[in-house]
């Protein structure tokens, strides 16, 4: 075999060169053009085919045998193929045969197949009707089960059985209502499962946290939620993975049927009732943790939000559930149900109507509702309601008045219940908000329309009847009560009305959006309070007096009087004693009552001596002394005699401080969201001028009402001091004042006197000490030893004469009186030793006099020397005939006080606060600086070189301005560029240009005249007293200055302009100016000392003082060196005064006519 093997391989070979060689002839012959080569290629052909046929003879014979062998073998199975096809044709008629007889038997067959399937189809129908039957027990062992995948699986066979093979058959009827009753059992049940999962679970867990927090846990309540909810399904309830599942297969149950809609609406008509009654469950456990009982006030609203807060629970909760929900329901929605309703808007929608109905019922809308109707329509009609329900999508066949009457209440209805749970439904508002991305829900428009149309309108019905009650009740106004920690008792009325504005204070806490409206009944009641208060003010304070003609006038007491008048208290509140008592240096406890001190020791507790308590009030007294001293006696009708009243402005001033210091802290301790809001502009009438309409900020004018309160607190201390003093001018001016009382009354009648004096001022101090801190006592009684010796020195000039039993008996009166002061005070009140040493003077003769005052020094003024020597010498039996006696002594007392005066050049100078200024020589004539003395330019000035030194880049510093005060522009220029470091840069006249450029806008529009200016001038020009204008100004500057003061101008008709005046070749600080101004007027003074000044610079003090004019320096002391020369200034000769304003000015003392305060004059600045 492998020899045939090779052979074949070889023969294979060979065909395939033999192949190969006759291709390629071809191919040379087709494409061989030469004919040489086709010959060549020719006989290489024919070369081959002779090699082939060799080949070809050799393997013939090589293989002879194989050839025999082959055709044998070929015939051989020639014949088996023959005999084979005729077999085949044999068994094909057999077979044809067999098929015959077979369709025979399939037509048997058939025929009986037919027959039986017929049978089986009957059996088959039977047998689902039966399973129909039984499909009642299945459904109701599968829903025990929950297994609805498997239950409506069935029923779906069972419908679809009933409406396709079967839609047609009679008989069934019974069949079809059986799956109809079932599907809708199922469906009842799955809406039941559905609302149980979203709505009622979470409602009940959230009920039962309750019960377990307000441990009602063996209640009836509590008993059955724990049975109903075990440990495992609370916690089953919060898996959000377990839920999903279970709503899915709810869901997909009821997609099988398309009921997904209709269970929707049926699960949403069911939750109004259903809220309410799951509702009313959480509000007995409220109930019933408070012990079933009702409580008034803040108890009872705080039931309320514990509801509140437990049915916001509940719904935010099944918010929760409602939202994955919803969640499944939008996978449903792309494939099944395209216009499937928002879920969780439907549900906020009617958890909101349903507790808006709970909210009306606690909130007493209702009942405001038909109060509010009364008057409308006839009997048996019903009244269109405020807030409506019976429109609501979740009204069912039960009445919604039926509802309310099963309702549990946990507190008693009430409007101000909002207060309690505004923050709660504040905050649920915005998260239904924010769920929904709605501007505004239905629940937050129906609170912010009930807070406006209704809660906030009877707070102000209920605070305007209260505060009117408050204010009207008389016996408030003197009813009392502690207050703890204050130490003082207050006015019943002021902490009601102080209560009021509390009440307030927590609306605006607990409701800040409504912080402006409620804000604003602030401003009522403080209105309100201010009427009432001034009403019992001028119950106290006013005189009534009948006319000749039978009519009568209401005029106000002298104290009241002085207070009215703004310059006058202003004047006294500016002195150190109201300093003194507004902030008082001692504690309660430091202060020593009368009596309770030794009076040795008492200095040392204070830390205060008679002398500084005499510094402090000095002043006051020569106030006192100047109006009242020289007048007749105070009448007593003038005066406020009665201690109820003194005690009613004590209690007021107390009451009405404490009030406003906790209303103070009320405003300051607002939020800074509710201050915001109080800074909104509202239209406000004014109790005044008919009620005119005013824009306003609201904090301001809450404000403004709290200081006119304050005022009015400060007032009725003002009033009481004053009328302390009126009181011992009253009683004093009596002993000294009337000479024939002194010759006829006997000794016994001025102790009387005396005695009617300590018992006024015993009475004054045990009402006032009762009802005012110690450090206003103190305040009160302070200073009276140095009045009360004031008042018997200063009422002796008006004495004809006095005898030497008339000076004895005004000593033992004073003495008496040091005594009831010093009871009083527990002060020694050496103060009046100074008036026995005035009285005891008049023992001596004027020689002596004199001697005593050069060997001891003064130890009066110059005025009290002066009564003195005129009592003295009208008492003296020789002198009072001589002629010209009285002015030799009084020439002579000036000069020997005028040698001491030169002899102390370190002594104090005169100030208008506590020291005197009759020591100065009588001023005649008066000049005024003009540039801040009379008008407020110097900050304009400033800004002018601000803005010119900017220009020029540089900067116009404090240094700088200093420099340039009062010197003339010419002077003043060249030393600013030099001290600037821009003198090599820019040339005057440039520096003047860019200077004058800015000044001129400025000045054209807002310069003002300083306060008390025109008044000063106007007063002056009416005693005829020369007045001049010195100042640094030139002509061009001065008339843009003045050009809204010609009223001046026509009244001062001297003007030195050092800047354009040739006579003045130098300016300030030189004296130049002053020189030249003297020198101007007509009438020449007789010494630059009777000349006053009145300058605001140093560099303007130091001209006029040059000059040797008095001056009196009132600068602004913004424009004052850290380190200015004070000291040094008023230990300066002539140096008279240091004020802050020229409303302080007074001119008695340096004696000029003074302001005229009442019929008698007086001075008030």
């Amino acid at each position: 075999m492998n020899g045939v093997g090779e052979r074949e391989a070889s023969d294979s070979a060979a065909e395939s060169i033999s192949s190969e060689l006759l291709i390629n002839v071809i191919r040379t012959l087709t494409t061989t053009v030469s004919n040489d080569q086709r010959q060549l290629e020719k006989q290489r052909i024919e070369q081959c085919y002779r090699q082939s046929e060799q080949n070809i003879d050799k393997l013939l014979k090589e293989h002879r045998s194989d050839a025999l062998h082959c055709l044998s073998t070929f015939q051989s199975v020639s014949k088996e193929l023959t005999s084979s096809r005729e077999q085949i044709r044999n068994i094909k008629s057999s077979l044809s045969l067999c098929k015959t007889f077979l369709q025979c038997r399939r037509d048997d067959l058939n025929k009986f197949w037919l027959e039986n399937a017929q049978q089986k189809k009957v059996c088959d129908i039977l047998q689902q009707i039966q399973q129909i039957k039984k499909i009642e027990k299945t459904v109701d062992v599968q829903l025990a089960n929950g297994e609805y995948k498997e239950m409506i699986r069935v029923l779906k066979d069972a419908d679809v059985l009933l409406k396709g093979p079967f839609d047609k058959m009679e008989g069934i009827s019974q069949l079809k209502f059986v799956v109809s009753e079932n599907l809708q059992k199922v469906f009842g049940q799955i809406v039941n499962d559905l609302l149980q999962c979203v709505f009622v679970e979470p409602f009940e867990a959230q009920t039962l946290e309750a019960v377990k927090s307000g441990k009602m846990v063996e209640s009836k309540i509590g008993a059955a939620l724990i049975e109903r909810y075990p440990k495992k399904k609370l916690v089953a309830l919060n898996d959000e993975g377990a839920l999903r599942l279970r709503l899915a297969e709810l869901l997909q149950s009821l997609l099988v049927f398309g009921q997904v809609d209709k269970a929707l609406d049926e699960m949403f008509d069911r939750m109004p009732n259903l809220f309410l009654r799951l509702s009313n469950g959480a509000a007995e456990v409220v109930k019933q943790s408070a012990g079933g009982e009702r409580s008034a006030g803040e108890r009872d609203a705080s039931h309320l939000a514990k509801f509140v807060n437990i049915a916001i629970a509940q719904m935010s909760f099944a918010s929760r559930n409602f939202a994955l929900l919803s969640l499944e329901l939008q996978q449903l929605s792309h494939q099944f149900l395209p216009n499937c309703q928002p879920i969780m808007k439907r549900f906020w929608h009617i958890v909101q109507v349903g507790f808006e109905e709970i909210l009306a019922e606690y909130l007493l809308v209702w009942r405001n509702k038909k109060d509010g109707n009364d008057g409308a329509g006839g009997g048996g009609v019903q009244k269109k309601a405020l807030f409506s329900f019976e429109n609501a999508s979740f009204v069912s066949s039960v009445n919604a008045s039926s509802r309310k009457k099963q309702f549990c209440v946990v507190c008693t209805p009430d409007i101000y219940n909002v207060v309690a749970i505004f923050h709660k439904l504040s905050a649920l508002c915005r998260e239904v908000e924010s769920q929904l991305g709605e501007d505004c829900c239905y629940l937050s428009v129906y609170l912010q329309t009930f807070v406006a149309e209704a809660f906030l309108e009877q707070i102000r019905v209920d605070l305007e009847r209260q505060t009117e009650s408050v204010l009207n009740g008389a016996d408030l106004w003197s009813s009392m009560s502690d207050v703890p920690p204050h130490t003082q008792r207050i006015l019943s009325c002021c902490v009601r009305v102080f209560e009021l504005c509390e009440r307030i204070n927590g609306y605006i806490v607990s409701m800040e959006p409504y912080a402006l409206r409620f804000a604003s009944f602030w401003l009522l009641i403080l209105e309100h309070f201010i009427k009432g208060f001034s009403d019992k003010y001028f119950q106290i304070v006013m005189l009534r007096q009948v006319h000749a003609d039978g009519g009568w006038a209401d005029y106000p007491k002298l104290s009241a009087a002085w207070v009215v008048d703004e310059d006058i208290s202003r004047l006294l509140m500016s002195l150190p004693s109201w300093s003194a008592v507004k902030k008082s240096p001692f504690s309660p406890d430091q202060i020593q009552t009368p009596f309770a001190a030794d009076v040795v020791n008492l200095a040392n507790i204070l830390g205060e001596s008679e002398q500084e308590i005499r510094e402090r009030t000095q002043r006051e007294s020569e106030i006192l002394i100047g109006n009242l001293g020289t007048q007749k006696q105070p009448k007593s009708s003038e005066l406020i005699t009665s201690m109820d009243h003194i005690k009613a402005l004590a209690c007021l001033h107390e009451s009405l401080q404490w009030f406003v210091g906790k209303m103070r802290a009320l405003v300051d301790g607002l939020s800074s969201r509710a201050k915001e809001l109080t800074k909104t502009r509202i239209q406000i009438t004014t109790s005044g001028n008919g009620g005119t309409l005013i824009d306003q900020m609201l904090c301001e004018a809450i404000a403004e009402r709290i200081n006119t309160l304050e005022k009015l607190s400060d007032n009725l201390l003002l009033i009481l001091h004053l009328e302390l003093r009126f009181h011992c001018f009253f009683h004093l001016i009596t002993i000294t004042q009337n000479q024939s009382a002194l010759s006829l009354l006997s000794q016994d009648e001025i102790d009387r006197d005396v005695m009617e004096f300590g018992r006024d001022l015993s009475q004054f101090h045990a009402t006032l000490h009762a009802h005012l801190s110690p450090t206003k006592l103190k305040y009160l009684f302070d200073g009276l030893g140095y009045l009360c010796s004031s008042i018997f020195i200063h009422s002796c000039q008006y004495l004809t004469k006095l005898s030497e039993m008339g000076r004895k008996r005004i000593c033992r009166a004073i003495f008496s009186v040091q005594k009831y002061l010093s009871q009083l005070s527990g002060r020694p009140e050496t103060e009046l030793q100074r008036a026995q040493i005035f009285f005891d003077f008049l023992n001596k003769d004027l020689d002596q006099l004199f001697a005593t005052i050069v060997e001891r020094g003064a130890v009066f003024s110059f005025v009290e020397y002066s009564i003195l020597l005129s009592l003295l010498i009208r008492s003296h039996s020789t002198l009072n005939s001589q002629p010209g006696v009285l002015e030799a002594a009084t020439n002579q007392l000036r000069d020997i006080l005028s040698h001491q005066q030169k002899g102390k050049p370190n002594q104090k100078p005169i100030s208008m606060v506590g020291t005197e200024a009759a020591n100065f020589s009588l001023i005649t004539h008066v000049i005024f600086d003009l540039d801040g003395v009379l008008i407020d330019t110097e900050r304009h000035y400033t800004t002018a070189n601000e803005r010119a030194m900017e220009k020029f880049g540089s900067k116009f510093t404090r240094e700088l301005k200093l420099m340039m005060m009062g010197r003339k522009k010419s002077e003043a220029v060249p030393l600013l560029l030099k001290d600037a470091g821009l003198a090599g840069r820019v040339t005057s006249e440039q520096y003047m240009e860019e200077y004058d450029q800015h000044l001129k806008q400025i000045m054209s529009t807002l310069t003002e005249e300083l306060p008390g200016a025109t008044k000063l001038i106007d007063h002056f020009y009416a005693q005829n007293i020369p007045l001049a204008i010195c100042t640094g100004s030139d002509s061009e500057e001065f008339g843009d200055k003045m050009r809204k003061f010609d009223k001046w101008l026509q009244k001062i008709p001297i003007r030195v302009l050092c800047g354009s005046d040739p006579e003045v070749r130098n300016g300030k600080p030189h004296p130049d100016a002053y020189e030249v101004t003297m020198g101007r007027f007509v009438s020449k003074p007789v010494s630059p000392k009777n000349v006053l000044v009145f300058e605001d610079s140093i560099n303007g003090v130091e001209s006029a003082l040059g000059a040797g004019c008095s001056v009196v320096m009132v600068p602004q002391r913004e424009f004052l060196p850290k380190d200015w020369p004070e000291k040094e200034l008023r230990s300066r000769a002539n140096f008279a005064a240091l004020l802050d304003s020229l409303e302080h000015f007074c001119p008695k003392p340096f004696g000029l006519p003074d302001f005229r305060l009442r019929e008698g004059g007086g001075c008030r600045g």
